[in-house]
């Protein structure tokens, strides 16, 4: 397996081609030393580093099978599965970089910003923006 690793200010990513000769298949490391990578960086890896044709998706296996050999380390893996839910871009704005630079051009993105003391982890939905 030959791998190929980055740094990105204080996020690591490494990634390769895993797998039979026959059937590759990319995986992708991301971590960093204080905490685990948000979704931005994971995302931002993702597209920056890896053909856009790719799905890639993080498995959580049985307990039994699970191994965390680093702390605050995700891995994503190329899927081949004709059963996930893949469909055709909805032309959606992916992250808050994206939002921030469609908002300065005036775009017409149905993106709802959480009034302020809201935050999406305190499990408030206010009526208006869902």
């Amino acid at each position: 397996m030959a791998t190929t690793a980055f740094q990105c200010g204080p996020v690591y990513v490494i990634i390769g081609l895993e797998g039979p000769e026959n059937d590759r298949r990319w995986h992708m490391s991301i971590s960093r030393q204080d905490r685990y990578p948000s979704w931005d960086e994971i995302a931002d890896a993702r597209y920056d580093l890896l053909p856009n044709a790719l799905s890639m998706a993080m498995f959580l296996p049985p307990r039994e099978k699970y191994v965390n050999c680093m702390n605050f380390c995700f891995h994503l893996w190329e899927a081949h599965d004709p059963w996930l839910p893949l469909h055709e871009g909805t032309g959606d704005l992916r992250t808050h970089e994206d939002r921030d630079r469609a908002e300065a051009e005036g775009s017409d993105a149905n993106i709802t910003r959480l009034p302020e003391g809201i935050s999406e982890s305190s499990g408030e939905t206010p009526s208006s923006s869902r």
